[in-house]
């Protein structure tokens, strides 16, 4: 019984589809950057203190990108609307209320999903510092 041998054409579309491949997985991963944080002291802490709770599957860290929760992005010192449509201006107060109970006040347009976050005061102020770092960008 032999074996018949693939096509030339055959194994030329491999050899194509696997550099193809193998150019992409290099050119995402020159893009990613690990985990190297732009931030420094308290907000490059809050950064890692957001990412070990998993925040960013619901809050996003660029500008004008919702996922289930608002952007952080900018966020510290703007004027949120809520969904009875008051408006607050998200300073340090509002954000750590919203941390601790983030179903008394709902940003409008989004649903009231986010669990209560046992923070201890020092990863509030670490995570606080993040957003309003956020906003600097």
């Amino acid at each position: 019984m032999s074996m018949s041998r693939p096509s030339r054409t055959r194994r030329r579309r491999v050899a194509v589809t696997v550099l193809t491949v193998a150019s992409a997985a290099l050119m995402l991963g020159a893009c990613g950057g690990g985990d190297e944080s732009t931030f420094t002291g308290e907000a490059a802490r809050g950064e890692g203190v957001a990412r070990d709770l998993g925040c960013a599957q619901c809050h996003s860290s660029s500008p004008g990108v919702a996922i289930h929760g608002p952007s952080w992005a900018g966020l510290a010192g703007s004027q949120v609307t809520l969904e009875d449509g008051s408006k607050v201006t998200a300073d340090r107060a509002y954000l750590e209320r919203a941390i601790k109970e983030p179903s008394a006040e709902v940003v409008e347009g989004f649903k009231p999903l986010m669990p209560t976050v046992p923070l201890d005061d020092t990863q509030m102020d670490q995570v606080i510092a993040y957003i309003e770092a956020l906003g600097n960008n």
